[in-house]
């Protein structure tokens, strides 16, 4: 019996012929992020559609059969969207949303579907859907899945096999993690479904990959690309030996997180390592077929529990893989953890550091010290390993003082790995209050985001194809804008002042220690 699933519905499922499942027809739709950028560019991959391969091997284990048609990565024309579906009729079509920065894309595309096939139930889950309220409202979407999706997806199909595209609440109601309104005009969630089995998550299929490209299949490649030009492994030897394939691949080693950042969104349930074994047929796959001798591992946290995290190094180095960890707290690993990872081929690992400030530190509810974050810092620079920067500034309690701090810790940072600050590779982004995290819901309670439906949405399309950049920045500080705006630039003036303000070959005993 699968996780999750009571013994009443494995009854309700057995009702349904597979004919009446096979003949369902469903579409499974990346939502277009970044309208304006294409997607072959940066030093990293295009991540795999993880959430939509899970789906599409969940509902086939059910018995069903999805399709999937990668808008995000083709960007098609509105009218070759709209002739799609025109064509296709599909029953079901379910929509992914990784974050609300695609609210207006996801309102412009339902809105599409329906005109195109106004019979098709349309369903969306992902991190955007924590805004059911106000999608269900003012859009064509019929449905919302919050939090794990597999689950209330296939028994979502399962009412529809029986059903079609009539509304019954009482039926809905009995499907754990759906949220619809209901025949009292009010939204109805139905409380979060559990989580599959760890066992069960996949890793990414290429050929389920490519079949959402329709027929465009040398998109493929930006789902890899080349790991000697890579910034990650160009420090290592190892990347350059003549044995080494060239191509850069990803795959997640674990799902979720054990913490909760207060300007994270996010709202899936637990933290799951993934199956080890699978692991080593993927890597066997990637090798053989995709030329692949380098890897980032995807995730939030990286690292726990630690007989996971060594058993997915010793696998990568029984394929001769070099490495990178893709996030990672810093309390996660000793020296003697990262060393072993250095030795099954790890070249770096970006830990969430995010500020300087103690203060802010407890703001963001990071539960690390400086200390902690330092003495990791230290412990990649000794072993020659990469470990890239990126601060989250202009959080509330920000202030010039705590900007400085950050510039003085990051200063000392290229101080312990003598060179300057403007060499390191250091990203600054602005604190961006999404639904569903924290910050948001200071921002409503500041009044800076209204709480209606009118300003719910007007923010959202505000910030639609938009990033965390200064310019979109919702001021939540108290601070005015034309100091907050310069703060980026402080920082990093702050660095340079603090590496340059004694000489190096003065060592600082703290930093030796």
């Amino acid at each position: 019996m699968e996780s999750g699933c009571s013994e009443t519905t494995m009854v309700e499922v057995d009702t349904i012929a597979p004919e009446v499942k096979q003949s369902l027809k469903i579409v499974l739709c990346t939502t277009p992020q970044h309208l304006n950028a294409g997607r072959d560019f940066g030093d990293l991959p295009r991540i795999p559609n993880i959430a939509i391969i899970s789906l599409i091997k969940w509902i086939e284990h059910k018995g069903y059969r999805g399709t999937f048609y990668d808008i995000d990565m083709l960007l098609p024309h509105d009218y070759e969207i709209f002739k799609y579906f025109r064509i296709n009729q599909p029953d079901v079509v379910g929509l992914s949303a990784v974050v609300s920065t695609s609210y207006a894309q996801i309102k412009k595309l339902a809105k599409i579907i329906r005109k195109a096939s106004p019979k098709s139930w349309i369903i969306i889950g992902g991190n955007m859907a924590v805004s059911a309220h106000l999608i269900l409202r003012r859009t064509d979407i019929d449905i919302c899945v919050l939090g794990d999706g597999e689950e209330p997806f296939g028994q979502f199909l399962d009412y529809v096999a029986k059903n079609g595209k009539r509304m019954h609440f009482e039926e809905l109601s009995n499907i754990r993690g759906l949220a619809f309104i209901n025949k009292d005009g009010e939204m109805e969630f139905t409380k979060y479904a559990e989580p599959i089995r760890n066992e069960d998550n996949p890793f990414p299929d290429y050929h389920i990959l490519e079949e959402g490209l329709q027929g465009k299949s040398e998109l493929l490649k930006n789902y890899f690309r080349d790991g000697r030009a890579c910034e990650w492994f160009v420090h290592d030897p190892r990347t350059f030996m003549p044995h080494r394939k060239p191509r850069l691949g990803q795959f997640y080693a674990t799902k979720g997180c054990v913490v909760r950042c207060t300007f994270c969104q996010r709202f899936s349930q637990g933290y799951h390592p993934f199956d080890i074994n699978k692991l080593d047929e993927h890597l066997k796959e990637l090798k053989e077929k995709y030329n692949v001798g380098f890897i980032e591992i995807l995730g939030e946290n990286f690292g726990l529990p630690k007989s996971h995290s060594y058993k997915v190094a010793e696998i990568l180095k029984k394929h001769d893989m070099l490495w990178l960890i893709g996030a990672a707290r810093c309390k996660n690993f000793t020296r003697e953890d990262l060393e072993y990872f250095k030795s099954c081929g790890c070249t770096g690992v970006k830990f969430g550091v995010e500020t300087g400030s103690k203060k802010i530190f407890e703001v963001m509810e990071k539960y690390f010290t400086l200390e902690d974050v330092h003495t990791a810092l230290r412990y990649c620079h000794e072993l020659g390993m990469w470990a890239p920067l990126a601060f989250c500034i202009a959080m509330p309690g920000e202030t010039d003082r705590t900007i400085k701090e950050t510039g003085e810790f990051l200063g000392n940072i290229g101080r312990m790995r003598a060179t300057p600050p403007c060499d390191l590779y250091v990203q600054t982004f602005y604190a961006l209050p999404l639904p569903g995290a924290a910050l948001y819901d200071y921002a409503q309670l500041k009044g800076v985001i209204g709480t209606s439906l009118n300003d719910e949405e007007r923010f959202l399309e505000h910030m639609s194809d938009r990033g965390s950049g200064k310019f979109h920045h919702i001021n939540l500080t108290g601070i005015s804008r034309r100091k907050v705006n310069f703060w980026d630039f402080l920082l990093r003036y702050e660095a340079m002042r603090t590496y340059y303000a004694t000489p190096l070959d003065k060592k600082d005993v703290e930093l030796q220690k």
